[in-house]
């Protein structure tokens, strides 16, 4: 920028971190707000989550109506670190304060969707809301379960992930590989994905939109 508009003063770090971007939170939150106030009910999904890249343990919740014109609108309310151990009473407390945060009573809560951990399931009925589990949540557990049980799946994708390991930690077999595939015609080439990506999310409590 020195060289381009010499006269231009690029704001320092602080200027960033202690007037603009809490200028902006504060922006958003009362944009936020003032949608929320529009809708009669909302609904939640809840989600509790960590990942190798930041160790904290979070805590996830997002907020989802129906507006005046009949659309399926969505908001992210809280990403808040959970301090200590997710007993309910530690649950209950975040979501009540998220809820108060954002000026929800809870007449305004139609229900929360959650997984079937019962310290969420607690958290949120001391939280005087109510929760139902997630089907698909459910559904998925039973499907892995069931795949798991068989030997020549497990066996099946063990190699699966092996190759796929490979070419991820190789930038001359990932190149080898794109020069394949371009060769097979009316084919995109695709890049291929781990299904349990190493030091990937973990999440304690899956319900998302």
């Amino acid at each position: 920028m020195a060289a381009a508009v010499p006269r231009y003063t690029l704001p320092s770090d602080k200027y960033f971190r202690t007037t603009l971007l809490p200028e902006l939170y504060d922006a958003v939150t009362a944009a936020v707000t003032s949608v929320l106030d529009t809708a009669e009910h909302l609904s939640f999904t809840t989600d509790g989550w960590t990942t190798a890249q930041c160790t904290d343990s979070l805590l996830r919740i997002t907020a989802h109506w129906i507006d005046n014109y009949w659309q399926q609108q969505s908001a992210l309310i809280a990403a808040c670190p959970v301090r200590g151990s997710h007993t309910p009473a530690n649950i209950s407390t975040l979501i009540k304060e998220n809820l108060s945060k954002w000026q929800l009573s809870q007449d305004k809560v139609h229900v929360f969707l959650r997984d079937n951990a019962k310290n969420m399931a607690n958290g949120l009925r001391d939280a005087g809301v109510a929760s139902v589990p997630c089907f698909a949540h459910t559904l998925q557990l039973c499907v892995k379960r069931a795949l798991s049980s068989q030997r020549a799946i497990t066996d099946a994708v063990s190699v699966c992930r092996s190759l796929v390991g490979h070419f991820s930690h190789s930038a001359l077999g990932k190149e080898e590989l794109g020069k394949i595939q371009a060769t097979v015609p009316n084919t995109p080439s695709h890049a291929l994905i781990q299904d349990c990506p190493p030091g990937g999310i973990r999440r304690s409590s899956c319900c998302s939109a």
